[in-house]
């Protein structure tokens, strides 16, 4: 936690950023709210800015917090080192000043950040159900009010919320791709564990592989970050727990973009050095199944995709075969298909909606609570 690396400080929330350089957007003037659920209480807050991804400084001339999306409720400046203008140097990550401001478990604190001068803004994070984390952006120096609808919502540079004086907690820490990223698992998860000393957090990234880094094919995919095993080889702080949820874009990524895919046994042996490196780091590991999927047939083959299937079912039989597993794929798939059953598709035929979050956040708790011992952190 950078300058807060100490037992008074925990983080109450966070979500890690995407790097959108290959997308970044741009604004000559920008007011962000956010709605974060902090699920520690404290004495205190900090923040949590990221400008890790920029190749130039962000500055936002006011940042807020308040109990209300209006910021008419107790409405306190967060500041850096004293001063009302927050600056965020390149290829940063920065925790602002402590604010003294009382935070209760599940109780929603908003976030405003208020940027006058053109820049570019490529520290992109996003959310798909309100209920727990919600955003709003405008173009001008307005408070955009939060929709409370479900569908993608955008926001930049806020990644955590760290609080002061709260009990131990564990984390359970959420990482590889879209299945995590998405939140509907892990909104699940927190709202099971909220007013318990457990935080979950969420650092997966939507298209993340496990073996390669992003595609060059084309702007979105350079969005995707780079390989699971390359980000945990770079991790200076791993959590207690470890929930992992990769595979599929290896399989899915490569297809559509006409390259070979990894064998089964090219992504088993990854797996195995995901455990290795939990291991190494004294962090408890669960993985989960690679999920139903389906692509479309104008980019990749009926043929084509039912090797793809063999492939995920030789990995599948492997994961299931391990300790401390969830079996995403039985909990979501069809049984007759195989794909993604309706009940529980988001719209795309892939990801999880919060049905589906709440269905496989129930067969993790049995699996996680095992390792919530307050020792652990």
């Amino acid at each position: 936690m950078g300058v807060k690396q100490t037992n008074d400080w925990q983080v109450a929330w966070q979500k890690a950023s995407s790097d959108f350089t290959a997308l970044p957007f741009q604004s000559d003037q920008l007011v962000q709210v956010i709605k974060v659920t902090p699920q520690l209480a404290g004495t205190a807050l900090s923040l949590e800015l990221s400008n890790r991804f920029g190749a130039h400084p962000v500055v936002f001339d006011h940042v807020w917090v308040a109990r209300d999306a209006q910021f008419q409720r107790e409405r306190v400046a967060v500041t850096q080192r004293g001063k009302q203008q927050v600056v965020l140097p390149p290829h940063t990550v920065s925790w602002l000043d402590e604010v003294t401001y009382p935070v209760t478990s599940g109780e929603p604190v908003y976030v405003q950040l208020v940027a006058t001068r053109a820049q570019t803004y490529v520290d992109y994070n996003f959310t798909i159900l309100t209920d727990l984390t919600n955003a709003a952006l405008a173009r001008k120096v307005v408070v955009p009010p939060l929709s409370p609808r479900t569908g993608r919502k955008n926001w930049y540079c806020l990644t955590g919320l760290a609080v002061k004086g709260a009990p131990q907690a564990t984390t359970i820490m959420g990482v590889g791709d879209s299945v995590i990223e998405v939140g509907t698992i892990t909104d699940a998860l927190t709202a099971r564990y909220m007013h318990r000393p457990v935080v979950v957090t969420n650092v997966a990234t939507a298209g993340r592989q496990l073996l390669a880094d992003a595609l060059t094919i084309g702007k979105v995919p350079q969005t995707f970050g780079e390989s699971l095993l390359h980000q945990l080889a770079r991790f200076s702080a791993w959590p207690p727990v470890m929930w992992c949820s990769i595979g599929a874009n290896d399989l899915m990524l490569q297809a559509i973009a006409g390259n070979p895919v990894p064998t089964s046994q090219a992504l088993i042996t990854g797996l195995k050095r995901v455990q290795v490196l939990a291991h190494q780091h004294a962090t408890h590991l669960v993985m989960s199944t690679l999920p139903p999927f389906i692509i479309d047939r104008r980019r990749v083959s009926l043929p084509a995709q039912r090797q793809l299937w063999r492939i995920q079912s030789r990995v599948n039989e492997w994961v299931r075969s391990q300790p401390d597993t969830v079996d995403v794929f039985a909990l979501l798939a069809d049984p007759q298909t195989g794909r993604l059953r309706r009940e529980y598709d988001l719209g795309d035929r892939l990801h999880p909606n919060k049905l589906a979050g709440k269905r496989v956040a129930r067969a993790m708790l049995p699996v996680l609570d095992q390792f919530l011992s307050p020792r652990r952190n």
